[in-house]
């Protein structure tokens, strides 16, 4: 097989799809436990204001579960819209530029700050979507590559190794 190269530089954007695509397979429920919350705080505060309502009584706790729930619903898409630039900033070996040479024995990557070499029988699982490709060293590490950084067919071919040689495999539509 022909080595794929490949020269990334990543951005915040890349970041963003790849942290949401990492939560969304792994994460479905946790990750929206905030928004849960909210939720049922404002069905609560709605079910207390119509208890009130009917009473005749003005209490102030049926507002206090509306508001608050609604804060936590606006703060969860707030925290979950901009995950990706935070971690940008955060982590400054993102910024920058990583060359990666991948072939039937591993993923070798280079930057500034780093240089590694992964055997694909020490990549733990994979998850394969049509614009990103995550492959996971182990539950908190995976390296990422979006597809706009390859050539004619290399993405195609990325996969099929991939496929062939890392399990358990989770593919996104």
């Amino acid at each position: 097989m022909e080595p794929i190269v490949l020269d990334i530089k990543y951005s915040p954007e890349d970041l963003q799809k790849s942290y949401e695509l990492h939560y969304k397979v792994y994460y479905p429920v946790r990750s929206k436990l905030l928004l849960i919350l909210g939720i049922l705080l404002i069905v609560v505060g709605g079910l207390l204001f119509f208890i009130d309502y009917i009473r005749q009584e003005s209490e102030w706790l049926s507002w206090f579960y509306i508001v608050l729930g609604g804060l936590s619903v606006v703060y969860h898409f707030w925290k979950i819209s901009t995950m990706g630039k935070k971690m940008f900033r955060r982590m400054p070996d993102f910024q920058a530029s990583h060359n990666f040479i991948i072939n039937d024995a591993g993923v070798n990557g280079k930057s500034a700050t780093m240089s590694s070499e992964v055997k694909w029988e020490h990549y733990k699982e994979a998850v394969l979507a049509s614009e990103m490709i995550l492959l996971y060293i182990n539950p908190f590490r995976f390296n990422i590559f979006p597809k706009k950084f390859f050539k004619n067919g290399e993405f195609e071919k990325l996969k099929e190794i991939v496929i062939s040689k890392v399990k358990p495999i989770r593919q996104l539509k």
